[in-house]
């Protein structure tokens, strides 16, 4: 089985981070310019919530106590999920796929390791198995012109959380 421990190096995002004292608005504008649905709240490389888009509702609601200036830790959610690097690839993808997460912190000794798309690990299992599918498709259709990564590759917009 592959730990997420042999994928960090190569596969893990250390970008989707901002700062607790960072403006919300500028965190917003973080999200919308990476294209990513929320970002890890960090302090001293140590991880204090995560904020998602879905929080800007939130402060909509709430605008007489947090205002787009205040910093991102009055808006961050500090319940989320995380794994430690030692989680198997399929473990991570389970928790991701059971609790609908769009990316899923490294965490180890409390410190900050990373972020995991759920793309990235769904491309890193494509990866581990393409042997296995491919000749499974070969069995299965006659055909031996299938590659999952491709095919992943192309269909990752179908793929529900």
């Amino acid at each position: 089985m592959l730990q997420l421990k042999s994928l960090i190096e190569t596969k893990c995002s250390r970008g989707m981070t901002v700062e607790e004292n960072c403006p919300i608005y500028l965190a917003y504008q973080k999200m919308v310019t990476d294209h990513s649905p929320c970002l890890v709240v960090v302090s001293d490389n140590e991880v204090l919530g995560i904020i998602q888009n879905e929080d800007y509702v939130e402060l909509l609601s709430h605008e007489d106590r947090i205002s787009l200036i205040s910093p991102v830790h009055h808006l961050m959610n500090k319940h989320f999920y995380f794994a430690s690097p030692n989680y198997e690839l399929e473990e991570a993808i389970h928790l991701m796929q059971k609790h609908k997460l769009q990316i899923l912190p490294i965490i180890e000794e409390e410190k900050f390791l990373g972020v995991f798309t759920y793309a990235t690990l769904l491309d890193c299992l494509a990866n581990q198995h393409s042997d296995t599918i491919r000749n499974l498709f070969t069995y299965i259709t006659g055909f031996d012109n299938f590659e999952p990564e491709r095919e992943i590759h192309e269909l990752r917009d179908l793929i529900k959380y």
